[in-house]
Formats: C-alpha cells, sequence, structure tokens
C-alpha cells in the first residue's frame, strides 16, 4: 500500500487502519468498538449490564471480495512476511504487515491482525495494532508485539507465558528450517 500526504500530515492512522482490516474480517461489515462488554454485581454476581451488537457500517458487498482478502491476509502470518514474526498458536490469525516512512530516518514499523481467522461470528474477532516508530519492518518489530498479545488473550495465559509459547515455536521452526 501506499499513501500520499503532506509533511506532517498522517495519511493514515490506527484506528482507521483498525476500520480498515475490521471491515475486511467481518466481510465488510463494520461493528461498534468497545471495551466493557459485561458488568456483574461483585456482591451477588448477577449481570448488571450486557453490551448490545450494533453495526456501524455495512457495506453489502459480496462477502467473497472480502473472503479473497482474508485469505491472502492469512498468508502473510502463514508463508509471508509475518511467518516469523506473527505467529500465534492459541489461534489461527491473518495479518498485514506494513511500514510508514519518515523522510531521512529510520520507518515505523506496522503491523495489524485479526483473529480467530474464518470466524463466522462477528462478535468472537479481535483486532490489535502495534506501531513502534522508528524501529524499522513491520515484520521484524511490530508483528512479534501484536502475537504475543493475540497469544495471551486466545490461550488464556499472562503475556509472559504468551512471549515464551511463541518463542519456542519460532525456534522449533528455525530448527525445522535448518535442517530441510
Amino acid at each position: 500500500t501506499q499513501s500520499f500526504n503532506r509533511p506532517g500530515i498522517p495519511a493514515r492512522n490506527p484506528p482507521s487502519d483498525k476500520c480498515t482490516y475490521k471491515l475486511i474480517a467481518n466481510n465488510g461489515v463494520l461493528m461498534k468498538p468497545y471495551i466493557v462488554s459485561e458488568v456483574h454485581s461483585a456482591k451477588t454476581g448477577e449481570l448488571v449490564y450486557r453490551r448490545k451488537p450494533e453495526v456501524l457500517i455495512d457495506t453489502k458487498i459480496d462477502p467473497q471480495y472480502f473472503n479473497f482478502i482474508q485469505r491472502a491476509m492469512r498468508g502473510v502470518v502463514t508463508d509471508g512476511t509475518a511467518k516469523w514474526g506473527g505467529a500465534v498458536l492459541a489461534v489461527d490469525a491473518a495479518g498485514k504487515t506494513s511500514t510508514s516512512e519518515v523522510l531521512g530516518q529510520l520507518t515505523h514499523s506496522w503491523y495489524t491482525a485479526f483473529a480467530p481467522f474464518g470466524s463466522g461470528d462477528k462478535n468472537d474477532l479481535i483486532s490489535v495494532t502495534a506501531i513502534v516508530e522508528h524501529a524499522g519492518a513491520g515484520s521484524a518489530i511490530a508483528a512479534p508485539l501484536v502475537s504475543e498479545i493475540l497469544e495471551a488473550y486466545f490461550a488464556c495465559v499472562d503475556l509472559d507465558t504468551a512471549k515464551r509459547n511463541i518463542w519456542i515455536k519460532r525456534a522449533q521452526a528455525r530448527k525445522n528450517s535448518q535442517q530441510g
């Protein structure tokens, strides 16, 4: 992808990227983002509040077009630029590595992923974006951060355990590639 912008004015930003990728992951439907899905009483455990899913945008575009992009983004994780850095054990993820240029400086590292890949339920999907300024390639810097967050979320483990699990998988993959 290529963005043209005036100096000092970002052509893209994390919220707009997340909206774009959520539209892709949800076959053209953008759900309203939320932070809290349920609230339970600390005393009784009774459900006090439950968020109701809300559609913000429904493009009505044929899902086959989104399926093509979803498969391409899955390929980024399985065979592409995020094969090493975007590895997640607990769930199938799809992602897009990026960099944004800063004149005369090291590029910003970007990576956005969504999971679970192939989920038919719009409410199951989460999307995570990491941007590390002046850090270089998205596959090497931002993708590992996102993969660790996704691993922790879907494996229901702390971030240190998620990171350790992923590094074990990366080491095994490297060993297998050197033998093969």
